[in-house]
């Protein structure tokens, strides 16, 4: 599968030598073994959930999905544990019992924030039911992820004047391109692309939100793209188009721009920066091209980039 900017893509370009495939292995164990202290939450769209309830409201459930915080209102659930939600239903588990409180990541808010123009609450709110779709998980049908897109865009009809409604469209259209890669579907992907490249022109210059930051960022290496301005997520998406399509040259072409346009401004997670790198450097040894493979390393390197890094890409190119 490939969550938010393509989780498939890891084991070829994300493996690093044996090494990074004994990772990917144990990381793929590990997302399918049973969480500890699961609770099956079967949601009234007949969709069933393994997580762990870390708090409990009038209302709703927040929970851990193996590290990505969730929150699920009683009006969407059909049962908890076989059991009809009720008061008593739901015993919160406290975060001392294996589960950390949400981590605040650069000083980042860990609630969403805004004017009353903004409904940050109800933006919460959907953004944490829309994450699971961002990943794009095994067994979500395109359906589901339409019918969950369409919830999501709710948002944006209803608040036109919110700051999120950028977030809300970006989101949608990655979730979608998401989906169309896993599908291998290099014309509606690319089509994604496109209607990425438009909304970020109707917003030049601008970031996501600080809470979508947030939120986002512990999806994946290559979720750290959340960080960069919106205008540089299209070419993003095209270097991964290029990468699963072994278009290699088009993702060479984007993610050199991707970097000049960025910069590798300050503040930028360093994991965004080895994902570029990465990237390059096996796309130009598929290409056979090693001095420009050993240029880029060269480069990585000047930039500080760790040692464990620099010797998994010197191994990549002498493959």
């Amino acid at each position: 599968m490939v969550p938010f900017l393509w989780l498939a893509s890891l084991w070829r370009f994300g493996g690093r030598g044996s090494k990074g495939k004994c990772f990917m292995l144990l990381a793929i164990f590990l997302g399918c073994c049973p969480m500890a202290h699961a609770t099956i939450v079967l949601l009234k769209s007949g969709k069933s959930v393994d997580v762990q309830i870390t708090e409990r409201g009038e209302d709703y459930i927040k929970a851990d999905f193996f590290g990505v915080p969730m929150q699920y209102y009683f009006d969407e659930i059909e049962t908890i544990d076989g059991e009809k939600v009720g008061a008593s239903s739901v015993q919160e588990q406290p975060a001392s019992e294996g589960v950390p409180p949400p981590a605040v990541e650069g000083g980042q808010p860990v609630e969403a924030q805004g004017g009353p123009a903004d409904h940050a609450d109800e933006y919460a709110r959907q953004l944490l039911k829309f994450m699971p779709f961002v990943l794009v998980q095994k067994g979500v049908t395109d359906d589901e992820v339409a019918a969950a897109a369409e919830e999501f865009l709710g948002f944006a009809r209803n608040y036109p004047a919110s700051k999120f409604v950028k977030d809300v469209r970006c989101l949608v259209e990655v979730a979608a391109f998401s989906k169309a890669l896993d599908r291998a579907d290099r014309e509606k992907s690319w089509q994604l692309i496109s209607a990425v490249e438009k909304i970020a022109s109707e917003y030049p210059g601008a970031m996501f939100d600080e809470f979508t930051r947030s939120k986002l960022s512990g999806l994946g290496k290559a979720a750290a793209v959340i960080h960069a301005p919106i205008e540089c997520l299209a070419i993003y998406m095209r270097s991964y188009w290029g990468q699963v399509f072994k278009q290699w040259q088009v993702t060479i072409d984007s993610l050199l721009l991707f970097k000049e346009k960025l910069g590798f401004m300050e503040g930028l997670p360093p994991s965004l920066m080895e994902d570029v790198y990465e990237r390059l450097i096996t796309a130009y040894q598929s290409m056979k091209d090693i001095s420009s493979a050993t240029a880029l390393l060269n480069e990585a390197q000047s930039r500080g980039l760790s040692a464990d890094f620099i010797n998994a890409m010197r191994g990549v190119i002498q493959q």
